[in-house]
């Protein structure tokens, strides 16, 4: 920071208002004006969300960044420390004698020695539905041991469920939509899940308007309209993606105005009650054609969207450094013809953007950093044959997972590398027929799927053999200890 440097020091000008209020304007001449003292400079949100890993206060002042950086200890989980202290009976440390590492007690510790979990065989243990029969939205999310999903009920309404691993789902609350809407779209952070989607609002009478809609929480839901522009109010708006990265919740789509305005809008937010918006892109009469924005993600301290430009037939990455910035759009990241197919949705996998289509994609598109001019990097799936389609990919615990389908038949295929071999496991049993959702992991030991239409809640406790402590043996009555815990 710089201290303002003034000429005059302490000079203002005095400018008469009304006859007892004056503007007051400094007039100190500064050869450095200096650092404004704002929150952008004292206390940024990127700055606080590195700080608060995991429950961030709703507005931190710098006191409370020096409080919890004064409270926390300069060890990390896996650091070592031999001492002549007797750390036995602190939790967050572990004696190195070479016993088994408790995964549920100690998950990020297991996580540095256990290698990748890989599912080898799914088994079915919980239904999704226990009153209702729904389909289930195409994502599940987690936060912990909880996971979240969320089925179309009646009318269209969304019924949204939560179990932790191995327990039956219970409901966590009735979404109502007004007896319509589009696909809903969930994710999860900061200790909170959010659904993002549609709702109608004036349903049986003109004009009605379906209406961006998040409802949001850990362990109960509330709703609320995402903000749009005010020519917006009278016709429709639609969500296309949402994800949470580098702090922010972020979603795009876009809204249809009044007076045939329309535009494409990417919307942000460290807290999903306190989401804004940036206007992407915008059009005024019928024949204008909207770039609309596919899908957005962040990783890597950059925000990226994807937009369509139907008008030059293309399809474009765009990156920022900020999530209401000003995106950059590479002749690198901008695909033609039928490569343009294969960007639908975008997602920071494992140190690594990854490009798919948005659904049954047959290829990725991979590369490490989108500032670049590198060209990207075509991956091949596992199945390349006719009849394989391809559901959502992810990246945890040291794998990656697919879900899809080959011949009409559910898989999962994993790998540790997307240039190595897969391997594929196919699910039997009831429930497997329409298996349409993504994988979580725990941070454990434990991948979670759902299936849908039959109600399927299925998952697999991997059979990797438990970790194990190191082993030290110092002399002279000293011990050597691990952090486990924070």
């Amino acid at each position: 920071m710089k201290d303002r440097i003034p000429t005059y020091p302490g000079r203002v000008t005095l400018t008469q208002v009304t006859e007892n209020t004056y503007d007051l304007v400094r007039a100190d001449a500064p050869t450095e004006a200096g650092t404004p003292l704002t929150k952008a400079t004292l206390l940024s949100d990127e700055a606080a969300n590195i700080i608060w890993k995991k429950e961030r206060p709703e507005d931190p002042t710098v006191n409370d960044a020096f409080k919890e950086l004064g409270g926390r200890e300069s060890h990390e989980i896996g650091d070592i420390l031999t001492t002549a202290r007797n750390l036995n009976e602190k939790d967050e440390w572990l004696e190195c004698d070479g016993s088994e590492i408790d995964a549920e007690k100690y998950p990020d510790l297991a996580n540095l020695f256990g290698g990748p979990v890989i599912p080898t065989e799914w088994e079915k243990k919980a239904e999704l539905t226990q009153t209702l029969s729904g389909n289930l939205d195409s994502r599940i999310e987690i936060l912990g041991n909880k996971i979240i999903a969320c089925e179309n009920g009646i009318n269209s309404d969304i019924i949204c469920r939560s179990s932790t691993n191995g327990a039956a789902f219970t409901n966590m609350g009735t979404i109502s939509t007004n007896g319509g809407g589009t696909q809903h779209f969930t994710t999860a952070g900061n200790d909170q899940f959010v659904i993002l989607g549609t709702k109608i609002n004036g349903f049986g009478s003109v004009p009605r308007r379906t209406e961006a809609t998040f409802w949001y929480g850990n362990t109960s839901l509330s709703s609320a309209s995402l903000p749009v522009p005010s020519y917006s109010n009278q016709q429709e708006d639609y969500i296309a993606d949402c994800s949470f990265g580098n702090g922010y919740f972020l979603a795009c789509g876009y809204t249809n105005g009044i007076n045939s305005t329309s535009a494409s809008l990417i919307w942000y937010g460290t807290l999903p009650n306190s989401m804004t918006y940036k206007e992407m892109y915008r059009v005024t009469s019928i024949s204008e054609t909207l770039e609309y924005i596919l899908s957005v993600a962040a990783g890597n301290n950059q925000f990226c969207c994807i937009k369509s430009n139907n008008t030059n037939q293309t399809v474009a990455v765009g990156y920022c450094d900020s999530p209401g910035g000003t995106y950059t759009f590479s002749t690198s990241n901008t695909f033609s013809g039928t490569d343009r197919n294969l960007t639908g949705k975008i997602r920071y996998l494992n140190n690594a953007w990854v490009l798919t289509q948005q659904n049954n994609f047959t290829k990725f598109l991979v590369k490490t950093d989108i500032t670049s001019e590198d060209a990207w990097q075509t991956i091949d799936p596992p199945v390349t044959a006719q009849g394989a389609t391809f559901n959502s990919i992810e990246y945890a615990g040291g794998t990656y997972l697919l879900t899809g389908f080959l011949n009409w038949e559910p898989y999962s295929w994993t790998c540790t590398a997307l240039t190595e071999a897969w391997s594929a496991v196919k699910l039997t049993g009831p429930g497997t027929l329409s298996l349409l959702s993504n994988g979580v992991y725990d941070g454990t030991s434990w991948w979670t799927i759902c299936g849908s239409f039959t109600s399927a809640y299925s998952y697999k406790k991997t059979n990797n053999t438990p970790p194990n402590l190191p082993l030290f043996k110092p002399s002279q009555g000293l011990k050597t200890y691990i952090k486990a815990l924070e």
